[in-house]
């Protein structure tokens, strides 16, 4: 699992990534797929009329809250070994 942390933004528990529309798509709407944390893709959709600085939110796909991260991390590296 690869971690592509140069492409996000970080606040608390959220992840911001910026992608460009075009006024047509924001206009007309569109499809787009964006990267991820964990290297795979999500697609969203651009609802035809979104207005400029419109922020999309796709659930679970955040990160941990910070005092976990160090888990999260070491689990991406397959290193952590939690108990049952």
């Amino acid at each position: 699992m690869s971690i592509h942390t140069k492409l996000f933004k970080r606040s608390d528990e959220n992840l911001f990534f910026e992608f460009p529309v075009s006024i047509a798509d924001a206009a007309l709407g569109t499809s787009i797929e964006i990267p991820t944390i964990d290297g795979s893709k999500a697609k969203i959709k651009i609802p035809a009329g979104t207005q400029s600085g419109k922020q999309f939110r796709l659930r679970e796909k955040g990160m941990p809250p910070y005092e976990r991260w160090w888990i999260w991390r070491s689990l991406c590296a397959g290193k952590y070994r939690g108990s049952s």
